[in-house]
């Protein structure tokens, strides 16, 4: 069985939304999921049918999550992040936490199957999440599509 309630999220991104709008959108959408979150992951799974496996998540392969003390919060006013990243191997695809490490700071782990990525290619998603986060922060009345993800500046997130 599960020790926490997962709540699965069905997540989309309009680059042509600004940051905060997008957040806001976020924010609305989590306040829904949460509304229903008494219902079991495992009863969810189960109601959709879903052949439930030890080798893979039922529903989904990338998990995100925010561990932060009871009465931290998180402030973008002064942003620093530091290059300490660690990388562990998963039972998701992946995973994402970030975790309050007291005054001020918060923490990034990515867990990630290795047989699916190199760990070359977790350090540059890494690098470029910090670099968006950086981007959110100092502007967040910016584009999604204008936000560059590489040390260059030149390489932005284009539109499908």
């Amino acid at each position: 069985g599960y020790f926490v309630n997962v709540l699965a999220f069905p997540a989309s991104l309009n680059l042509n939304l600004t940051f905060m709008e997008s957040l806001k959108q976020t924010q609305n959408s989590l306040i829904d999921i949460y509304k229903n979150s008494d219902a079991p992951f495992s009863n969810i799974v189960k109601h959709l049918g879903i052949k439930n496996s030890t080798a893979y998540n039922p529903i989904f392969q990338v998990m995100f999550t925010q561990k932060m003390a009871d009465n931290a919060t998180l402030a973008f006013d002064s942003l620093q992040i530091d290059n300490h990243i660690n990388i562990f191997h998963s039972q998701f695809d992946m995973g994402i936490s970030i975790f309050d490490l007291g005054d001020d700071n918060v923490g990034l782990t990515i867990e990630y199957a290795n047989n699916l990525y190199k760990p070359s290619t977790i350090g540059m998603l890494a690098k470029s999440y910090e670099l968006i986060i950086k981007q959110a922060v100092q502007n967040p009345s910016q584009k999604i599509h204008n936000f560059y993800f590489s040390d260059d500046q030149t390489s932005s997130l284009k539109l499908p």
